[in-house]
């Protein structure tokens, strides 16, 4: 009896999120490489903390870390759009 009322009604579990996975994969990717980065250079200051050249890369590295989440932000506001406007229409 609860199938007639509820026919023509699809429930996913878990969702498909193999679109936002794709688009994110660079962003991620970026973002574990300038960890690493972050991680060498900061090494290094421990040795020799007022090492100017090493300041300045740690900062050039935060930068683009900054660009790179702005960029992941951004990623992740488009998709919620996008799901917002499917949720509308049906």
């Amino acid at each position: 009896m609860a199938k007639d009322k509820i026919k023509g009604i699809t429930v996913a579990v878990g969702g498909d999120t193999t679109g936002l996975q794709k688009a994110l994969t660079d962003v991620n990717k970026k973002s574990g490489q300038l960890n690493s980065e972050l991680r060498q250079v900061e090494n290094a200051l421990k040795l020799d903390p007022t090492n100017t050249v090493l300041l300045a890369q740690k900062q050039e590295i935060l930068a683009e870390q900054v660009k790179n989440t702005s960029a992941k932000l951004n990623e992740l506001k488009n998709v919620q759009a996008k799901v917002e406007e499917r949720y509308k229409n049906g």
